[in-house]
């Protein structure tokens, strides 16, 4: 079987600033009920890169 989910994720910082945004597809197939291979689409690359280098610079 497979599975497509579509979700939006996003992360707040303290001050409640929006510091990342993103859409995402999952892609999964299965067999017996567990997942056997999965994909990640993100719509934007780039946007998880900065947010990771948010994120370093804050040393987290």
């Amino acid at each position: 079987m497979t599975i497509l989910a579509a979700f939006d994720d996003h992360a707040d910082d303290e001050q409640g600033n929006r510091v990342y945004e993103n859409h995402t597809i999952l892609k999964c197939r299965t067999r017996w009920g567990k997942i056997v291979h999965q994909e990640d689409f993100y719509v934007d690359t780039v946007r998880m890169v900065a947010f990771d280098r948010n994120l370093t610079a804050r040393g987290l």
